[in-house]
């Protein structure tokens, strides 16, 4: 029931680049939680659990009505037909490279990156705004 609220009050992307930045921290705090005794531990992956999802919403939501909007109406089908087999096969070299290096590096450090990613992915969305 929130995100709509924020729809209206701010642009697609801008909300878009925001579940980055939230994505990122969450993620971070994740990575670190170990470093904490139980009860903050508790606390932080509670609230990052719940951020993660609120910013997963945050962002495909708004993604998906660009892509309605940006599509004309006769390749509707086929650009959710690509984006459906594109995201099923971009999905599976990151994951199977994620765990080979989770088992080289650690799981901590392979989740610090990703958060690092997603803050990357933040600041280049800032920059072509």
């Amino acid at each position: 029931f929130l995100l709509p609220k924020i729809l209206n009050k701010w642009r697609k992307k801008s909300v878009i680049s925001a579940s980055l930045l939230i994505s990122g921290s969450s993620l971070l705090a994740l990575s670190l939680a170990g470093l904490f005794p139980i009860w903050i531990r508790i606390a932080i992956t509670s609230f990052a659990s719940i951020c993660i999802g609120g910013s997963v919403a945050a962002a495909m939501i708004p993604a998906n009505t660009l892509i309605q909007e940006k599509t004309p109406r006769d390749f509707g089908g086929r650009i959710y037909g690509l984006l459906g087999f594109l995201a099923t096969a971009a999905t599976m070299l990151p994951l199977m490279a994620a765990a080979s290096l989770a088992d080289i590096f650690g799981a901590r450090q392979i989740i610090i990156l990703i958060s690092f990613v997603l803050f990357a992915g933040f600041l280049y969305t800032k920059r072509h705004d």
